[in-house]
């Protein structure tokens, strides 16, 4: 067993357990450190195709007041020996990358099902107390998790997409209309999958799908994507910007508050909590030029 803790030098570590009955435990040691954060969270180790990939989040804290400062959920490749005895690399501070390039992603846990699929979930919140407070006025709940996602290890990336199962949620197919080189849906649910696989995207300088509420583009110039969303503290807007060297298809899965994107059959993936604003969306794309698919779903409730 991992465990994420601090030490007594007030930085961060992983720890190894070990029991034999999963009463007794015997601690192995110092697996890993840090001397960047002050605490480590949800370790969790796991191994594709003969990889070792450690997943863990960094925490800054003020240790005085004994509150989280900032925190992220990271990844990397290292392997942890068969006796279990250490981790080829255990610098949590270098070599490291995000799992998730959104605005609320945390604590992600793997499992393996029967069929040897590796499937993460993760915690869909990162918001603060303001935060906090305001998106849960009048509401009996606040957070969630994501939905599970299958993990694979391709060139160096790690591969998430949405397990096979939830395309069993999908329902009717939902026709935009084409104004030149947009196509807008108007008025759908909030709950949709959208798709999109692009022919050519070389000839648009910007390739922009939008809301009301959030908005994701991509530029091929920059070779960068932006995903932004409606901040509901400042009533200003928020920005996630990265590398995006391609762009061949994105997948946009919406539910009533939460937005889960995956880009280039999931070699990037955004996750963000979206406060709603209205019971139904407008949905526009725009500047792609040639498409060689746009579907739009409902999402079937339960």
């Amino acid at each position: 067993m991992l465990i994420g803790a601090q030490r007594d030098n007030g930085k961060g570590g992983i720890v190894l357990l070990n029991s034999k009955d999963g009463k007794l435990w015997e601690m192995n040691g110092l697996l890993a450190k840090t001397e960047e954060w002050q605490m480590v969270e949800c370790p969790d180790y796991f191994e594709i195709d003969n990889t070792g990939i450690l997943l863990y989040c960094p925490q800054h804290r003020d240790n005085e007041a004994d509150k989280v400062v900032d925190s992220v959920a990271l990844f990397k490749i290292t392997k942890l020996h068969s006796d279990f005895s250490k981790l080829e690399d255990s610098d949590l501070d270098n070599n490291y990358q995000t799992v998730d390039k959104g605005f609320d992603f945390y604590s992600p846990q793997t499992m393996e099902t029967p069929d040897g699929r590796r499937v993460l979930i993760g915690w869909m919140s990162r918001m603060d107390e303001t935060q906090e407070e305001i998106f849960s006025k009048n509401e009996p709940r606040i957070h969630c998790l994501t939905m599970p996602r299958e993990v694979l290890f391709k060139n160096g990336h790690l591969i998430q997409r949405p397990v096979k199962e939830l395309y069993e949620l999908l329902g009717q197919s939902i026709q935009g209309n084409i104004d030149g080189e947009k196509i807008i849906f108007s008025n759908i649910s909030r709950c949709f999958h959208l798709s999109v696989d692009l022919k050519d995207c070389q000839r648009a300088k910007q390739i922009k799908i939008h809301s009301d509420e959030w908005r994701f583009e991509y530029n091929s110039e920059n070779k960068t994507g932006l995903f932004a969303r409606n901040s509901w503290v400042s009533e200003s807007e928020e920005i996630r910007l990265f590398n995006l060297e391609s762009f061949e298809n994105i997948e946009i899965w919406s539910d009533n508050s939460s937005l889960e994107i995956f880009i280039n059959g999931g070699q990037d993936v955004l996750s963000s909590r979206i406060f709603p604003k209205t019971d139904v969306l407008s949905l526009c794309i725009e500047g792609a030029g040639l498409y060689s698919s746009v579907q739009l779903n409902e999402i079937l409730t339960v």
